[in-house]
């Protein structure tokens, strides 16, 4: 399932992947969405652009660069947990974010 909305107001706890273009988000709306983020089950990937979530409930998966039409943009990919005790495996390559 899709689901487009307001990060503050929709129930988003289950989701699997959720991309958030935050390139432009102020720091307090990435400390609501980094709170509601701690919700997610074990397992669900969050891929943000410029700006990472502010939460040590969440590991680091891969931190890159892509060229977009705008400038060339850090992505950061997280997932929760942290202390992971297994050496963290690269994401896959599904699509280009250009």
């Amino acid at each position: 399932m899709l689901l487009s909305g307001d990060f503050l107001r929709e129930n988003w706890s289950d989701g699997d992947l959720v991309l958030m273009n935050s390139t432009c988000y102020s720091p307090a709306l990435m400390e609501s969405i980094s709170s509601q983020a701690e919700r997610l089950r074990p397992g669900a990937i969050v891929v943000s652009l410029t700006k990472a979530l502010k939460s040590n409930k969440f590991q680091l998966l891969s931190k890159k660069k892509y060229q977009m039409s705008w400038s060339n943009t850090q992505t950061h990919s997280q997932r929760p947990g942290r202390g992971a005790q297994q050496p963290l495996q690269p994401l896959p390559s599904v699509c280009s974010l250009v």
